[in-house]
């Protein structure tokens, strides 16, 4: 059942055309994948632009956006910290769900503007409604201020579920941060 709302969700998601402003240059949305076991809901700003080579990839595919965005994000740098990451929280893929708060790439990679956030909010509402995971891991500022919660990056925090938040993986990689923040990850324990 959970997983038909959720295709359905997905649906509603590639047929959104609410941002003229990512429309014209939309590739692709993006609203997330899943592994089987769903520990921790890892939530990110947006969609990075395709690698290069990734779009003959795609072709290869017969694009399954799911694939790709498993494939893209295992690739590049912040996939790379993102299983340093959950190899501390000992979890692998197949135990969370990611996306993010915008649901399409936005041009040049820039921050979502306000218009584009309030457009994807119900999305992500929509997820968390579905899946209900009992661990978050927000990946820099945003999902913090999107959800009007009172916790500080390189935090943890318990509400109704439990909030670890981190910078994003692309300010970690350029102030140097990753050995710190991995350090900052052996003590923090998944709700269960």
């Amino acid at each position: 059942m959970m997983l038909d709302e959720l295709r359905i969700l997905e649906d509603d998601i590639f047929h959104c055309n609410k941002c003229s402003s990512v429309l014209k240059d939309r590739l692709y949305p993006m609203p997330g994948f899943s592994g089987s076991n769903v520990k921790l809901m890892v939530i990110g700003i947006n969609p990075g632009p395709p690698q290069p080579g990734e779009l003959d990839l795609l072709k290869s595919l017969n694009y399954d956006y799911r694939a790709h965005y498993k494939i893209g994000i295992q690739k590049c740098l912040i996939g790379k910290f993102l299983e340093k990451t959950f190899d501390k929280l000992h979890i692998t893929w197949d135990d969370i769900y990611l996306t993010n708060i915008i649901k399409c790439a936005t041009p040049n990679a820039r921050m979502p503007n306000i218009d584009e956030i309030n457009n994807c909010k119900p999305y992500i509402i929509r997820q968390i409604r579905l899946l209900k995971p009992k661990n978050f891991l927000f990946l820099g500022k945003l999902p913090i201020k999107v959800f009007n919660l009172d916790i500080n990056l390189m935090e943890v925090k318990t509400f109704n579920s439990q909030i670890i938040a981190l910078p994003h993986p692309t300010y970690i990689r350029r102030r140097r941060m990753e050995e710190e923040v991995l350090s900052f990850l052996n003590s923090v324990k998944l709700k269960e």
